[in-house]
């Protein structure tokens, strides 16, 4: 069965990407007439998610989403299509799936956050505070290579992870 949607089936999907965390991301279409799929909502994006050991829906034709950048209001639109077949899914080491898709009335990229990661890559001491003792915290990730280096989510430790760090911590949390 296909989470997300009760009743239905995948068919063959594919487009897989997997991230060194062993997530795995990946289209599917799913069976049309079971549980209500149609041509308007028959395929997605789900993923493995490892935090959870369980495969989640993480976008679908015919999803309502929230395209408010402001947590109190609600912005609702309708996911029409997702340009799965001219643009690939991306999938980085910090669970970030990116997608391209036409969203209401207008074409965009959506990014979605799988559960069972830091969101505050900046703090890289863990204590749930961005502060100037983060910097050398990270300073001791980049001498030892431990996985808080990576700033840029490319899955290596270099000199380039500290502009990450410094964009990222200018960010906040």
């Amino acid at each position: 069965m296909a989470p997300g949607t009760p009743g239905a089936r995948f068919r063959p999907f594919g487009k897989l990407k997997i991230n060194s965390e062993g997530d795995i991301a990946f289209v599917a279409f799913l069976i049309e007439g079971e549980a209500g799929v149609n041509h308007t909502n028959r395929y997605g994006i789900w993923a493995y998610d490892h935090s959870e050991n369980e495969v989640i829906s993480v976008i679908r034709q015919g999803d309502s989403i929230n395209v408010s950048n402001d947590p109190a209001v609600q912005d609702n639109r309708i996911v029409g299509d997702l340009f799965l077949f001219d643009f690939p899914i991306e999938m980085n080491e910090r669970g970030q799936i990116l997608v391209s898709g036409n969203i209401g009335t207008e074409n965009g990229v959506l990014l979605f956050q799988l559960p069972g990661y830091d969101t505050c890559p900046a703090d890289t001491n863990n204590d749930g505070q961005l502060t100037p003792a983060d910097f050398t915290a990270w300073i001791n990730a980049f001498n030892n290579n431990l996985p808080e280096c990576d700033q840029n989510g490319d899955g290596a430790c270099t000199p380039t992870d500290f502009t990450a760090w410094i964009a990222n911590y200018n960010s906040g949390c």
